[in-house]
């Protein structure tokens, strides 16, 4: 097996470095990989997969953390590219908002308006409102978002200040070198899944397997869900726009007997 030698890794700094999984480890001796499912044939010193890993200069096999991809705010889980169609599943923490909830922006005292100075005292969450935040001055608008309206799905960025019960993990499937159509019947621009993060490790990812059957990339999500994305794409004024749709319509169940009055014939 070709030797891969880095003598001096980057650190790379984890979601939580405190946890376990986290660390490094090393294995004294390495005899590569074996995918081979009869374990007693097996060599106890090799692997069935071996990913984020190094020989270091004493020889010794290595692991790193796993590198983390960001798209803006969006974790980016993985990437498939299909000649030059690339998709990119993206994860995203959310929770709904119900009035008096915690909100991570300041409020607006009732009834201040553009043109009011900066307030002092607290919001309606009890938060300090501080020193003015920097670029702001009198006569400009209310620097942070407001609340949503009761029931409103959000994104959160620091899931520390939340209770876990509260909190969901969405799943986002895009197309990011092709345009896609506006959601319609039955044909969508991206797919989401959404799972309760208390169900869930805090690291989790899904396994999802992406394969590519004529015109259409077909998507088996964790077990959950089997979509498409159609590359022959429906045609708004003279363009073609491409989809996902819902991917069970395409499996189909062999058929292996006929019944004719009541009477089973196998079919060959």
């Amino acid at each position: 097996m070709p030797k891969t030698f880095n003598r001096q890794p980057i650190y790379v700094s984890t979601d939580n470095d405190n946890y376990t999984k986290s660390k490094f480890f090393t294995h004294a001796e390495f005899k590569g990989i074996c995918d081979s499912k009869n374990d007693v044939l097996v060599d106890q010193l090799t692997f069935s997969d071996a990913k984020n890993i190094y020989i270091d200069e004493s020889n010794v096999l290595t692991s790193r953390p796993p590198f983390k991809f960001y798209d803006g705010e969006a974790f980016v889980v993985n990437e498939w590219l299909f000649g030059s169609y690339r998709l990119r599943l993206y994860r995203v923490v959310t929770t709904i908002y119900h009035t008096g909830d915690y909100w991570p922006y300041l409020i607006a005292p009732v009834g201040w308006t553009t043109g009011d100075p900066w307030p002092v005292g607290q919001d309606a969450l009890g938060v300090n409102y501080g020193l003015i935040p920097r670029g702001w001055s009198t006569g400009k608008a209310w620097p942070y978002d407001a609340p949503p309206a009761d029931g409103t799905e959000y994104k959160v960025n620091d899931i520390s200040k939340y209770d876990v019960s509260d909190l969901s993990y969405m799943f986002i499937i895009k197309c990011i070198s092709h345009l896609t159509v506006s959601d319609s019947v039955n044909i969508y621009h991206n797919y989401s899944w959404k799972i309760p993060m208390s169900k869930l490790d805090a690291n989790y990812l899904p396994k999802v397997t992406c394969a590519q059957i004529e015109d259409k990339i077909f998507i088996w999500f964790a077990g959950i869900d089997f979509i498409a994305f159609n590359t022959s794409g429906k045609m708004f004024n003279g363009i073609n726009y491409l989809y996902f749709e819902d991917a069970t319509k395409y499996i189909y169940a062999p058929i292996h007997k006929f019944v004719s009055n009541g009477i089973e014939t196998d079919l060959r």
